[in-house]
């Protein structure tokens, strides 16, 4: 994927219902003033709704497990070139409620049959 979205409103089932991490990664350059003496240089990622861990230039800064999904990259941030990659953990469940929409020959999991959740659980999560 291209952007950082959520999976749950993704079109194709093998995204909607992934469970797991997926890794994103992108390069960039920061502004030629990025900082003032003692000042910080922060990446918000908005909106995460299970498990975001980030790295810049293959320094581990953070796993973000809570609002704010916020971390400073100040120690890890160059004036040149930079490597930014995020890798993002959702829950176990999303699977379970994917391969109930599957004849049991198709289902990922192996048997027994997914379990059914209660009441909200009966569908994935809503996530922004």
């Amino acid at each position: 994927m291209s952007r950082l979205v959520s999976w749950t409103e993704n079109s194709n089932p093998g995204v909607r219902y992934f469970s797991g991490t997926a890794k994103y990664s992108t390069s960039f350059r920061a502004p030629s003033r990025r900082t003032v003496f003692g000042q910080h240089i922060f990446l918000d990622l908005g909106t995460v709704h299970c498990l975001a861990e980030v790295k810049l230039n293959g320094k581990p800064l953070s796993l973000l497990w809570a609002p704010p999904y916020r971390v400073d990259v100040t120690p890890a941030l160059r004036s040149r070139r930079n490597q930014l990659e995020i890798a993002v953990t959702n829950e176990w469940t999303d699977r379970l409620i994917g391969d109930r929409t599957l004849p049991s020959e198709k289902r990922i999991l192996s048997q027994p049959p997914a379990p059914t959740f209660p009441g909200s659980m009966s569908g994935l999560p809503e996530r922004d």
